[in-house]
């Protein structure tokens, strides 16, 4: 066992020796590349290529013997010597993989399609006012507060149950009229173009409309004043001097205001 282990050592060392001397030709062999033709690419590739060999016969426990990894470590440390003198940078094995080397799949690759950002649910209509009633496509909350008529009378009692002496001083019920903000938000709700005129049709329109309003709430016109402000702007129509009267009023004024 001892001859026989003996043997093997001096048969690698011979062979390590015979293939020291072939250390030139391995690196001509090796790069294919002499001194007038080196340049950082070949030398480079040259590099990577020994690196693998070496790398192949550590892991390989039939390689040929310790002596050939070893020639091939001293033809990598000429290689990079040749590299300094060349002026090359870099570590040519990272900036040179294998070829066949597969990079490691991302881990969070980014979406085919990203998606949408999600649009504004109810975007507001660009010519309406944003704080506009609910359902009403044409007047903002700000416009039609302005436009309806004040109702003239103070609100009711929502929880009342007996009746009361309405404007006009005939009994209405308690719980008349609604709010001047309840009106508002009925008128926006069922006119989609609230008239806003100063002129006398633009008027009247406003407080047939308003007093409409109100019946839908369950609220008689004689709970406000509307009625009797909307005969003196009716009256106006067969006035020839109409013009100079209004002329003189606020937007929601009346003759008789």
């Amino acid at each position: 066992m001892h001859r026989t282990s003996k043997s093997n050592r001096t048969r690698k060392l011979t062979l390590g020796a015979a293939a020291a001397t072939l250390v030139a030709g391995i690196f001509a062999v090796s790069t294919g590349i002499g001194h007038a033709g080196e340049n950082c690419a070949d030398l480079d590739t040259a590099l990577q290529n020994n690196r693998n060999f070496i790398a192949g016969q550590r892991a390989n426990p039939d390689a040929l013997s310790d002596a050939r990894v070893a020639n091939r470590q001293a033809v990598v440390d000429l290689i990079q010597q040749r590299r300094a003198a060349a002026g090359c940078t870099g570590d040519a094995g990272a900036a040179n993989p294998p070829a066949n080397a597969n990079p490691p799949a991302d881990a969070n690759p980014p979406a085919a399609n990203p998606p949408a950002a999600n649009p504004p649910a109810n975007p507001p209509d660009a010519g309406s006012d944003q704080g506009g009633a609910a359902g009403n496509a044409g007047a903002g909350s700000g416009n039609i507060d302005a436009l309806v008529p004040a109702l003239g009378f103070s609100p009711g009692d929502p929880n009342a149950t007996a009746d009361r002496v309405g404007p006009t001083g005939i009994n209405v019920p308690g719980r008349c009229p609604p709010t001047q903000a309840q009106v508002n938000a009925q008128v926006a709700l069922k006119n989609a173009n609230f008239p806003s005129g100063t002129d006398l049709e633009s008027r009247i329109q406003r407080y047939e409309k308003t007093l409409s309003a109100i019946q839908d709430l369950k609220c008689p016109a004689s709970s406000t004043t509307l009625l009797g402000r909307l005969k003196s702007l009716t009256a106006l129509r067969g006035d020839a001097n109409r013009d100079n009267v209004l002329r003189g009023l606020g937007l929601n004024e009346t003759p008789a205001g």
